[in-house]
């Protein structure tokens, strides 16, 4: 028996239950959360791997290359980019989520319009015709936002040690780290969650690719998280117990039995 196989029996033996399902299904294998395809050179941050089934390993199989594709084209920092992943990502999109794509030639309006929906001036010196946006599809959304969701699970489980159980209610949110209209929203959320965790690989420079900070609380059973990965994608998620999200009456969470049918 390899290594790899011992480690991965190993941590299955202490973690037996998937925690994306409610802890109701055995888990058999170990997944990635976030997805490697996140990562420069595939390197995800250490200890973030998670006992799942392979349903729910399964479910957000096409939600995690769409996630991971616009994780690494929203992201401005340099250090991070890396032109043959993207071109893989890029194609992997094309031949399994078509739908996705960005749109690229915008109109000088459209262009005018983005910069004003995220609440960035033109800098100055530049054409508009000039500026490297291009139009997200509507069709992205429900993957980043379920992706999310799995993110809000994994975390609420390395941070609660714990399974959500199937009744509890996730909620996410996303937005570009560009989009000042919306990371400002975001700022109340910031200020609840102090306990910062910053990803790190063993002799890799991991740099600023994935960080979270977080709040949690056990009676009643509350967890709130914003991540961001690098300088591109921001999620805001909460996950809490039934008789919380009863009492908030929220219409966008999700209960965790019905999260892969949304």
């Amino acid at each position: 028996m390899g290594e790899a196989r011992r480690k991965r029996e190993r941590f299955l033996s202490l973690h037996p239950d998937c925690c994306f399902c409610g802890g109701i299904t055995p888990a058999t294998t170990l997944d990635h959360v976030p997805p490697r395809v996140c990562f420069a050179g595939r390197h995800a941050p250490d200890s973030f791997q998670f006992p799942a089934c392979p349903g729910c390993q399964n479910a957000t199989r096409i939600d995690e290359l769409v996630f991971g594709f616009f994780v690494r084209m929203a992201d401005t920092d340099d250090e991070n980019f890396r032109q043959g992943e993207f071109e893989r990502l890029l194609s992997g999109i094309k031949n399994n989520a078509p739908h996705a794509l960005p749109r690229l030639n915008l109109s000088r309006g459209q262009l005018r319009r983005s910069l004003r929906e995220m609440g960035i001036p033109k800098p100055p010196g530049i054409l508009v015709e000039e500026l490297p946006l291009a139009a997200i599809s509507i069709d992205v959304h429900p993957h980043i936002l379920r992706y999310a969701r799995k993110l809000a699970l994994a975390l609420y489980y390395r941070e609660q040690e714990r399974i959500a159980a199937p009744g509890h209610h996730v909620w996410a949110m996303w937005c570009q780290a560009t989009d000042r209209k919306r990371m400002n929203a975001f700022e109340d959320f910031v200020k609840m969650t102090p306990l910062v965790t910053v990803g790190e690989r063993k002799n890799v420079n991991f740099g600023n690719q994935f960080a979270y900070r977080c709040n949690k609380a056990d009676k009643p059973d509350v967890f709130a998280a914003i991540a961001q990965f690098g300088l591109g994608i921001v999620t805001a998620m909460i996950v809490v117990d039934a008789p919380s999200a009863n009492h908030l009456k929220w219409r966008d969470s999700v209960q965790v039995q019905d999260l892969w049918s949304h």
